[in-house]
């Protein structure tokens, strides 16, 4: 199809809850993109986190064809010889306390899953989460999100939920632990701006809910599977959840998220309170257990905790010499550039010089590329970023100068 008539397509039919960049995607190959002009990208937003193992992993798209030359579903009152592969895979890397899953179809379908499981475990209401939290936009996971833009519309849809204030441990004396159903934290924020807790808050936040009967929740949808130099963010900090929710990159691109729990929570859901008709779908599962075995095998995590210092110590240098850079910071190859710009700003201009980034907020540029990208590709990006920062700020001058 012509790119002007995609654009001018899903301009005029899709919803517009997107923010466009005007890239029409032709192919993907690792850590790029191609538009449809040929032109080439460097692709650190990966979807977002999804592409982790980069675009068009052969052992993903092999395990997919293979599946689909099978059968395409088959519903989980039968049993699936894929699915069963994929939960041994899960379960080889899992914490050896979780017990049981409950596959669905996205990150935000796990946490409403986990929401259940709390709720029902506990026999409790209240929930708790962090300010400056992501936890999808369905209803049960909007609730714990804690950005007002996207509350605020439903907010009379919405369960009633307490924030403490992430990595402030002062914050959780006065929390209201032992009338909450649990607790909902991220190891790593994403949208909020890659913000990193301090072990003590995450090991003091894991006390008081053992002490109170609070189920405590670790959404790894984002930070999880090797992205921060671990396997699971949480292992940074030494806590044991009772729950995880697993997203974003476990399918490889294909949607999928799972909710895992451990044995104490097994029995929380019965017969019928939570299914899914494409749940634990083959194909899903098929990509899934690919994406365990190559991240396992390979041991991406290291992979991700090299690229990840080699590429934050070159945003600190670009934070450090740059007048438009602010500060900079993350953890493996879960990273932040905070601006003394609007990203509205610099990722047009960022996309022009070659490299595609996520953001979070008004400021920071947020990148997650795929966990496979190596030297060259990461100075490539650090090179993109200085010199666009660069040119901006000499345009900047440029447009002072003529105005006096």
């Amino acid at each position: 199809m012509d790119p002007a008539r995609v654009m001018s397509v899903e301009d005029s039919r899709l919803a517009r809850t997107f923010q466009k960049f005007g890239v029409v995607v032709e192919r993907a190959e690792g850590a790029h993109l191609w538009g449809a002009d040929g032109r080439r990208y460097l692709d650190f937003m990966a979807g977002y986190g999804v592409a982790i193992l980069g675009h068009g992993r052969r052992e993903v798209a092999e395990a997919i064809k293979a599946q689909l030359d099978r059968y395409a579903i088959c519903h989980g009152s039968l049993y699936s010889p894929a699915r069963a592969e994929f939960l041994e895979e899960l379960f080889s890397v899992l914490p050896g306390h979780m017990s049981t899953a409950y596959m669905a179809n996205s990150g935000a379908e796990a946490v409403e899953a986990a929401l259940k499981v709390a709720v029902k475990a506990t026999g409790r209401s209240l929930l708790m989460a962090a300010k400056g939290s992501y936890h999808g936009k369905t209803l049960g996971a909007l609730s714990l999100t804690w950005g007002e833009k996207y509350r605020r519309p439903f907010s009379q849809l919405l369960p009633r939920v307490h924030f403490v204030g992430y990595g402030d441990v002062k914050s959780l004396e006065d929390a209201p632990f032992e009338e909450a159903a649990a607790l909902f934290l991220e190891p790593v924020q994403g949208e909020g701006g890659v913000v990193l807790p301090s072990g003590e808050f995450m090991r003091e936040a894991e006390r008081r809910c053992r002490s109170s009967g609070c189920v405590l929740v670790i959404d790894e949808i984002q930070a999880g599977l090797g992205r921060t130099g671990r396997m699971w963010a949480h292992e940074h900090w030494g806590v044991r959840p009772d729950v995880m929710t697993i997203g974003k990159g476990i399918g490889g691109g294909v949607p999928m998220g799972v909710t895992v729990m451990s044995s104490e929570l097994s029995d929380a859901l019965k017969l019928g309170e939570q299914t899914s008709t494409f749940g634990g779908n083959p194909l899903a599962s098929a990509a899934g257990a690919a994406v365990l075995r190559v991240i396992r095998e390979e041991r991406l995590w290291e992979n991700a905790g090299r690229m990840g210092s080699r590429f934050l110590r070159g945003l600190e240098r670009i934070s450090s010499s740059r007048r438009l850079a602010e500060s900079s910071r993350g953890l493996g190859l879960m990273d932040a550039l905070d601006l003394r710009i609007s990203v509205a700003e610099a990722i047009p201009a960022l996309i022009s010089s070659g490299l595609i980034p996520a953001y979070s907020g008004i400021r920071t540029l947020r990148f997650l590329p795929p966990l496979v990208v190596g030297d060259a590709e990461v100075d490539e990006a650090l090179s993109i970023i200085d010199r666009t920062l660069d040119e901006i700020e000499r345009k900047k001058r440029s447009i002072i100068g003529e105005k006096n």
